[in-house]
C-alpha cells in the first residue's frame, strides 16, 4: 500500500468534510466556499485511496514474478534449516508487537473519542456566539471582541481538527502493522 496516496486521500477526503482549512505535512487547504469544490476534493481523496490499494497490487505481481526463477534453483540442505531455527524467536516479537500496539490503538481510539467530543462542544459554543450577535444580542463594540474571541476559536478549533486527524492515521498505521503482524504470524 502507498502510504503517501493514502495520506494525501485521506487527508482530501478530511478536508472536503471539513470545508477547507487544513494545514499539514507542507500542505495546505484553504477554505473551500463551494460545494462543487468539495465534492471534486473528495471525489479526488478517494481515487487517490484506490491508487494507494492499487499500487502495491501491481508491485506485488512483478516481485513475485522475478522472484519464480531465484527459487527454482534447488537450496542447499543447511540454507534451508537456519531460516527455520529463529521462528520462534521471530514469533514471540511478533506476539508482544501486536500486543503493545492493540494497547497503542485503544489510547488513540479514546483520544480521538475525546478530542470529537470536544470538537461538537467547540462547534456549538462558535454557532451559539454567532447567533447571538446575528440576534442582536450583542452590539456595540462588543461585537468585533466577540468576533475576535470567535475567530480564535475556530483557529484553535481547526488546530483540534488536525490533531484528530493526525491520531486518526496513527490508528490507520498501527492496524496495518496489525495485518502485516497477524500475516507474518499465520506464515510462521
Amino acid at each position: 500500500m502507498s502510504t503517501t496516496l493514502l495520506t494525501a486521500g485521506l487527508g482530501c477526503i478530511i478536508a472536503a468534510i471539513v470545508g477547507g482549512g487544513l494545514k499539514g505535512f507542507g500542505i495546505e487547504f484553504p477554505a473551500l466556499q463551494s460545494g462543487k469544490r468539495q465534492l471534486l476534493l473528495s471525489i479526488f481523496g478517494i481515487v487517490l485511496l484506490i491508487g494507494a490499494f492499487a499500487v502495491p497490487a501491481e508491485s506485488k505481481s512483478d516481485s513475485s514474478a522475478g522472484a519464480a526463477p531465484a527459487t527454482a534453483a534447488p537450496a542447499p540442505a543447511a540454507a534451508v534449516a537456519t531460516p527455520a531455527a529463529p521462528a520462534v524467536p521471530d514469533r514471540q516479537k511478533l506476539q508482544a508487537e501486536l500486543e503493545q500496539n492493540k494497547k497503542k490503538l485503544e489510547t488513540l481510539e479514546q483520544n480521538v473519542a475525546a478530542r470529537t467530543a470536544q470538537i461538537a462542544d467547540q462547534e456549538k459554543e462558535i454557532a451559539s456566539q454567532d447567533q447571538q450577535i446575528a440576534d442582536g444580542k450583542i452590539t456595540g463594540a462588543a461585537v468585533p471582541k466577540m468576533q475576535a474571541e470567535i475567530n480564535k476559536a475556530r483557529k484553535m478549533l481547526n488546530d483540534e481538527r488536525k490533531a484528530n486527524i493526525n491520531a486518526q492515521q496513527g490508528i490507520a498505521r498501527t492496524q496495518q502493522r496489525n495485518m502485516e503482524i497477524e500475516r507474518l504470524r499465520s506464515t510462521n
